[in-house]
C-alpha cells in the first residue's frame, strides 16, 4: 500500500472505475526505495496523483491527470530524473545513426 492517498475516479454508483487511461496526462515510475521522497516532493509541489500503481517488480507508477502546459512542466520538474525507474537514451545508438 502506498503512503500516498491518491484521488480515485468514481462512477455514478460510487465504485472505483477500472479504466482511467482517458484521464491520464503523465505516468512517472520510480524505484521502491524512492517512494517516500518522491511522494513528499509531489506533495510539496501541490500535486496529487489519480492513483499509484505498484508494479510486479516493486516499482511504483504515479499516475497524474491532464494538466495545463505550465503545470505539466512543474509536475515534470518536481522530481529529479534520477528517481525514475525508466532511464535510457533517446535515439539510435551512434553506430546506427545515418
Amino acid at each position: 500500500m502506498s503512503i500516498f492517498n491518491p484521488l480515485r475516479t468514481l462512477d455514478m454508483t460510487g465504485k472505483t472505475r477500472g479504466m482511467i487511461s482517458d484521464k491520464v496526462g503523465l505516468r512517472f515510475t520510480v524505484l521502491p526505495q524512492h517512494e517516500r521522497e518522491v511522494t513528499e516532493l509531489y506533495r510539496a509541489a501541490g500535486f496529487t496523483p489519480l492513483t499509484v500503481e505498484k508494479q510486479d517488480d516493486g516499482c511504483l507508477t504515479f499516475v497524474f491527470g491532464h494538466q495545463p502546459a505550465d503545470r505539466m512542466m512543474r509536475l515534470i520538474d518536481a522530481v529529479p530524473p534520477h528517481f525514475s525507474a525508466n532511464q535510457g537514451t533517446i535515439g539510435l545508438p551512434p553506430n546506427r545513426a545515418n
